[in-house]
């Protein structure tokens, strides 16, 4: 008898083992004790709850707090419970809105969205960094004049690891959980010239980045926005994938960048911004890409979505009459 794993199970155990990951991995990155400018689980923990459903909010939340306790970082009982609460509960929120709202079929599919969903990733993080300085001033772990900072510090972290982590986590973890929205295409075959291609758009993403942070002038100029010319060309070739990959390198390199030549404290929202014009640059054109590519052969898309049943999306192209 052949044993069948469930998808939702395999992105479920990545989900714990990523989190655990990136929750040890974000301590290179903090800005103050506790608070990092990049804390990509929340990103995970968002991206799961909208592809698998709020059956899997006891996971996020078990995880959050197993994290909290091994890492050893808060020293009340209270603390280590209701902190994982207020974080899974937020994200569940913002989980469903995004379900409901954008993201029927657990990925966007119109340019027109983009911007709505960027602007949903960078208002999610609000409520939880309010609250969360607000205990933290209460407990006596920040002081009276610090707790604005913390809160703004906290959202800018968490807003930073949504943008970074949610766009990809959400097109990868899509084909897993639900391949039957990908149209079943033909894939074009790897020749030398594809090959070469995407290793040069590879190479240009990474050399900007190193001349942006190697070079004192372009690193005392911020330059970040050098990375958009590979960013363009790689969105344009290859679509969606190809957009929220470049855009995750792009940002994660930045935040290596910042982190080697010392200037992450300093850089927070410099990078937050160079961070949302890249992912809404990344989405726009893969979409766009996407798009373009049905109109040119004057097709169509259609989704029609019934609550409680789930979303079906519909290709139209027109009929090859053919030529002799």
């Amino acid at each position: 008898m052949k044993l069948r794993i469930s998808p939702s199970l395999v992105v479920g155990a990545c989900y714990v083992v990523a989190h655990v990951a990136a929750h040890h991995s974000a301590r290179f990155f903090e800005v103050s004790p506790g608070v990092s400018v990049w804390y990509p689980p929340c990103g995970l923990a968002l991206a799961v709850l909208v592809l698998l459903g709020l059956r899997f909010v006891p996971l996020v939340w078990l995880t959050n707090v197993l994290t909290a306790w091994f890492s050893g970082e808060l020293s009340q009982y209270d603390a280590g419970v209701i902190f994982p609460t207020l974080i899974t509960a937020n994200y569940a929120l913002a989980a469903v809105g995004l379900r409901s709202w954008l993201l029927p079929s657990g990925m966007l599919w119109r340019p027109s969205d983009t911007w709505k969903f960027i602007g949903v990733l960078l208002l999610a993080p609000l409520p939880v960094a309010v609250f969360g300085a607000g205990l933290l001033w209460a407990w006596g772990f920040v002081a009276d004049e610090s707790v604005l900072t913390v809160a703004a510090q906290w959202w800018a972290g968490d807003a930073s690891g949504l943008l970074t982590i949610v766009p990809t986590a959400l097109v990868i973890g899509s084909l897993v959980v639900r391949p039957e929205h990908e149209p079943e295409c033909h894939v074009p075959r790897m020749t030398l010239r594809r090959g070469l291609l995407a290793a040069g758009q590879g190479l240009s993403l990474v050399g900007c980045l190193v001349l942006v942070f190697a070079f004192e002038p372009l690193r005392h100029y911020h330059a970040l926005y050098l990375c958009f010319l590979p960013l363009v060309w790689i969105g344009l070739h290859h679509g969606l994938r190809g957009a929220t990959l470049a855009t995750l390198v792009v940002t994660m390199g930045g935040l290596i960048g910042m982190h080697e030549t010392g200037e992450t404290r300093y850089r927070v929202v410099d990078f937050l911004l160079f961070e949302l014009a890249a992912v809404a640059v990344g989405l726009g054109l893969g979409l766009a890409a996407v798009h373009g590519i049905l109109r040119s052969h004057h097709g169509a898309l259609r989704v029609d979505s019934v609550e409680g049943r789930g979303c079906t999306l519909t290709l139209v192209l027109p009929v090859s009459t053919g030529r002799s």
